[in-house]
């Protein structure tokens, strides 16, 4: 086991709800979807068009050190999260448009220069164009790193401790947490893949399992 790969114990106290996992299909790293794939919960049978985030990708959006695919990450996860952190490093909220879902209406997400939506936006879905469909996709603010999993990564990686904390320290944790998949209806049941940043290093990290093991990814 790699110091990249470490188990979380159980005394981590994420209260998002277990998803059931589900593994999207590959996508090329620089390649733009247009076909919406189709996640089945098996549980209640509940179909929801889903994918990548990803509407577009904008080159050189791993702006330092891009980490390459380890082994026992799967390509297609692998593939999937690069493709995510693209396209959340060059988008953001706009909070002057909204998409409709039935009756409710949910803020735009579109392409900016200053992406990467902070944590006080987050916990919450957002609307964003995919071709000529509204996709739906959800991030959840703030990480609180309670057993200082990513946080020894990063005092690994060179990033001092007032830049990497934890929560375990009864402060704030500056992680950020993000959705990979995409899906056709806000609120779908959601797939185990994440995406984790720490907007103090830009440092971002994979998680395929709900947070149970971490991959650096790469800088953004």
């Amino acid at each position: 086991m790699t110091q990249e790969q470490i188990l979380i114990s159980p005394l981590d106290t994420e209260t998002e709800p277990e998803a059931l996992p589900a593994k999207p299909r590959r996508r090329g790293r620089r390649q733009a979807l247009t076909v919406a794939s189709v996640l089945l919960a098996v549980l209640g049978g509940v179909v929801a068009g889903s994918g990548t985030a990803s509407a577009q990708t904008v080159p050189g959006a791993c702006s330092a050190l891009c980490n390459q695919r380890p082994s026992w990450v799967a390509e297609a996860d692998w593939d999937a999260g690069v493709e995510a952190a693209n396209w959340w490093a060059n988008n953001n909220i706009d909070q002057t448009q909204v998409v409709w879902s039935g009756i409710r209406s949910y803020y735009r997400i579109t392409s900016s220069h200053f992406g990467w939506p902070g944590q006080r936006q987050g916990g919450h879905w957002f609307g964003f164009r995919e071709g000529s469909h509204d996709q739906f996709v959800y991030y959840g603010g703030v990480y609180n790193d309670w057993n200082g999993m990513i946080s020894n990564i990063e005092h690994a990686r060179g990033v001092s401790g007032s830049r990497a904390y934890s929560s375990a320290g009864h402060t704030t944790a500056p992680y950020v947490e993000y959705d990979i998949s995409y899906y056709g209806q806000p609120n779908s049941q959601r797939n185990a893949l994440r995406l984790v940043r720490n907007p103090n290093s830009g440092n971002v990290y994979l998680t395929t399992d709900h947070y149970q093991t971490f991959t650096f990814l790469g800088h953004f």
